[in-house]
Order: C-alpha cells, then structure tokens, then sequence
C-alpha cells in the first residue's frame, strides 16, 4: 500500500509551466534569504495539524505540532548562507522522480528513492497519510512541486486495486 501511496504522489507532483515557475523561484532565491520552501512546508504543515485536530480534538497533540513548526519556522527565517539547487537540476530532478520510481519496481531502488524524498511516512488509523519530506526533497522543489492534498486509493486484500 505504501509504494502505491508513493508511486501516485510522484505521478502527481505537478510540473506544468505555472509549477515549474513556481519551484524555480523557490529554489533560486537568494542565499541571504529566508528557506521558503521550508516556510511552505510549515504552512502545510500546520494546516494539516489544524484540520487532525478538527477531527479528533486532541489539544495535547496540536500543542505539540505547533510548538515544533514554530521552532522549526523560526529557523527557516533566519537568513540562509547556502546556495540554492540550480533551476534546471531540479526541474529535471522532479520531472524524473516517477519514471525513476517506476523502472525500480521490484528492487532495492524503491527503497532507495522513499527514504531519499521522505523522512517519515504517518498513516494513524490506515485512512488518511501524512508525508514529511527530507531536506533533499525540500531543496530540490518538490515541497513547491507536490499538490497541498491528495486523494489516493490503494487497495489490499486479494490483491484489488483501485
């Protein structure tokens, strides 16, 4: 079920000419700047917390997220002294990720890819997943290139699909 999850993410990271402007302004921003690909990421992931708590109420667990995203945004707001990824190395790094995920089927690759894009993978309760990117991911784009949310059917059982 996991590599179906993945493999549908990366077929879905959109990469049409309004995405790939869009990546390419976040990966080529200055060095002196803010991380905005991190400051996405915290957006996101904020929201995501809001909407768990929403459903659940569980104020122990919305502290806890917010209490982390306001460190974790703190420090993407400091000036970063790195160079950013080139533009055309991350276009053809996000236009590549599904073909490449693809052609792995069946071996050792596929492991290789998710743990490079994905520092952790939550499914609480096998309905609904939450994905964290690596800081590789984040610098290369796809945090700016992949949808805000997704709806993705995997099936298990007897082997349906869906």
């Amino acid at each position: 079920m996991y590599e179906d999850a993945i493999g549908t993410v990366l077929d879905q990271v959109a990469l049409g000419a309004a995405s790939l402007t869009h990546v390419i302004g976040m990966v080529a921003a200055p060095p002196s700047s803010a991380d905005e690909l991190a400051l996405a990421r915290i957006e996101r992931e904020r929201q995501d917390a809001w909407a768990r708590y929403l459903t659940n109420w569980d104020s122990r667990a919305l502290d806890e997220a917010m209490t982390r995203l306001d460190t974790d945004e703190r420090e993407a707001r400091r000036p970063r002294e790195v160079e950013g990824v080139p533009a055309d190395v991350a276009v053809r790094y996000l236009r590549e990720l599904s073909t490449t995920w693809h052609k792995a089927d069946g071996g050792p690759g596929r492991r290789m890819l998710a743990e490079a894009l994905f520092s952790r993978i939550e499914v609480p309760g096998g309905l609904e997943a939450t994905i964290h990117l690596t800081d590789a991911a984040v610098a290369h784009g796809f945090a700016a290139a992949i949808p805000d949310r997704l709806d993705v059917t995997v099936g298990y059982g007897r082997g349906e699909r869906t």
